[in-house]
């Protein structure tokens, strides 16, 4: 439970002394003409004033500070941690989940939000090509990825996962392998280099593992 904290303003010392000397000026207007010991009474008051208000102003931020400490007190802004992202990171850092290259379809609109880590590290792997996938009942699935650069004609702008037959169907998608699965079966008949990069990409038991093991970071 987060501990309550207590925090009190006060006065600065500075202050009460210019305002006492304010009033014991008021003793004195009758033995000095009115408009001088009237400015310099304004003046002292008018300091005098604006130092408790800015001290007030400091108390009142130090207050809320504290109560927003009270209520997350081990840091300012929650994790992400969720079935898609076991790390939780988003600073920016290198630990942070990456997210799609581009938009892409598969044929669906896929999402980085709804795409686990590992999903995401292994679509952005995926080059121009035809592929053909065994389903679940070992039956083949012919897929083509499809790609739209930009007007230097490197910068890939949209990339489609589509195929020519009904292998997407309501009734075939139900044989098709996980999402992860899939995207593995494509890269393996990339390039050498592209498959050497897929193996490195950690599956997700595989880092749920390692942050079991304490050997990977996970946002606080």
């Amino acid at each position: 439970m987060a501990k309550e904290t207590t925090v009190q303003t006060e006065t600065t010392p500075d202050a009460m002394t210019m305002l006492a000397q304010a009033v014991a000026m008021l003793a004195q207007m009758q033995q000095q003409p009115a408009q001088s010991a009237n400015t310099e009474l304004m003046e002292k008051l008018t300091l005098a004033m604006n130092r408790m208000a800015d001290t007030q102003e400091q108390g009142a931020k130090l207050v809320a500070l504290e109560t927003k400490r009270a209520h997350r007190p081990s840091n300012e802004i929650a994790h992400k941690r969720s079935a898609y992202d076991l790390r939780g990171f988003y600073d920016g850092s290198s630990l942070e989940k990456p997210k799609l290259k581009c938009p892409t379809f598969a044929p669906w609109t896929l999402e980085d939000d709804t795409l686990t880590r590992e999903e995401v590290e292994l679509v952005n792997l995926l080059e121009p090509g035809d592929y053909t996938i065994r389903r679940t009942d070992d039956t083949l699935a012919k897929f083509t990825v499809r790609v739209q650069t930009a007007i230097d004609g490197k910068t890939i702008t949209r990339m489609s996962i589509g195929n020519d037959d009904q292998s997407l169907s309501q009734d075939n998608f139900q044989r098709m392998p996980r999402f992860a699965d899939w995207m593995r079966q494509m890269l393996a008949q990339h390039s050498a280099d592209v498959k050497k990069k897929a193996k490195a990409v950690l599956t997700m038991d595989e880092e749920a593992a390692l942050i079991e093991a304490h050997e990977l970071s996970v946002a606080e």
